[in-house]
């Protein structure tokens, strides 16, 4: 417990001294609001008032049955289009949920909805019964959950679970009920580049990319080998940060990987270099923060990335410049709040954003 709350309050006072050196001219960042647009995107708002269960949402997912699931520091919440239904752990009950702060959320194709905790492991909750199954790490058998901090649940094409860790990464056999666990290993460069994992998305062929605290790694399922990828000054063609917060693959194939605190990558699959987007507080255009929380391509192709207090972006694939939705004090149709965790399209169209400390916000595609 004492080194999760030493990395939480190292990552403070990295932001704060960040802050600092911005203010001094060392860091490119500018004021978020510049340039904001807000007329052509308005935004609804969900908030405790219409019965969510707190102002933190980290993960939005969808089932089967078209109803939309939130995660949040207190509770799941289950959405009809119309009203909440939360849940929460009873602790006279073994088949409730196992701890309140959730931090992932997957709906897989089978049906379940895979819940990721701050410290309580992972659940499987069934929604035909309500019925919650637990997966926590037993330090006597190798074969259990490697950790309690579950941080990203990720299903791949073939229906393989993995789940993301502060220590490790599991590959969980459905069948059997136990999981494999990879490590980062000092001696061996084709293992982790390290053990807390942030972010999986899937790759081309037999590949998945797993994004950690010490750089981006693509995973080699048949060879169960991972290459690194580490970051390296301006003009190196590596990464901008070893600090991987956010993975996407978009239509085309593109792997975009998000940073905290070193901005918006894109990997160039020919040469397996990155071109690299951070903020320039003399250029309007460019992203309004380098702290990247999540990355999501929509339906109709749009780029959508969320940030630590820089608000939406929106990337204009040709010109590959951004705009910028943030939150107006005046204006109720704009974003609730600028730090943006979650993103997610359902299948009607709209898209979702899950914010640290303004609830939920959405607006239709269409």
């Amino acid at each position: 417990m004492n080194d999760i709350l030493a990395r939480v309050y190292t990552g403070k006072f990295l932001i704060y001294f960040l802050i600092v050196f911005a203010a001094a001219g060392i860091l490119p960042v500018r004021s978020s609001r510049a340039g904001a647009e807000t007329g052509d995107i308005r935004f609804e708002q969900l908030s405790i008032d219409e019965g969510l269960s707190q102002s933190i949402v980290t993960c939005i997912t969808q089932d089967k049955y078209g109803f939309m699931w939130f995660g949040t520091e207190d509770g799941l919440n289950k959405y009809d289009g119309y009203e909440f239904t939360v849940v929460r752990h009873d602790p006279d009950n073994d088949k409730s949920m196992i701890y309140n702060h959730i931090i992932s959320l997957c709906a897989d194709k089978e049906g379940y909805i895979w819940i990721g905790t701050f410290l309580g492991g992972l659940d499987r909750l069934d929604p035909s019964t309500g019925d919650f199954f637990h997966f926590s790490n037993d330090p006597e058998d190798s074969a259990t959950l490697s950790n309690n901090m579950v941080r990203v649940i990720y299903e791949d094409s073939h229906g393989n679970m993995w789940i993301g860790t502060d220590n490790g990464l599991n590959l969980l056999n459905r069948d059997a009920g136990d999981f494999k666990r990879y490590y980062h290993d000092p001696g061996d460069k084709y293992s982790l580049s390290s053990n807390r994992i942030n972010a999986i998305c899937g790759g081309k062929e037999q590949t998945i990319w797993v994004g950690t605290e010490g750089g981006l790694d693509r995973f080699d399922l048949e060879r169960e080998t991972f290459k690194r990828f580490e970051a390296g000054p301006p003009g190196s063609g590596k990464l901008s940060s070893n600090s991987i917060s956010a993975i996407l693959r978009d239509s085309s194939g593109n792997i975009w990987v998000g940073t905290d605190g070193g901005g918006l990558n894109l990997f160039n699959r020919e040469k397996e270099n990155f071109r690299w987007f951070m903020a320039d507080r003399d250029d309007p255009l460019s992203i309004s923060s380098n702290s990247i929380k999540d990355i999501f391509e929509d339906r109709t192709g749009s780029l959508w990335i969320g940030t630590d207090g820089g608000g939406l972006e929106m990337l204009d694939r040709e010109k590959m410049h951004f705009k910028h939705y943030v939150n107006d004090p005046d204006d109720p149709t704009s974003l609730s709040y600028d730090e943006i965790y979650a993103i997610f399209e359902d299948s009607t169209g709209v898209v979702w954003l899950g914010t640290y400390g303004g609830g939920i916000n959405k607006f239709d595609t269409k």
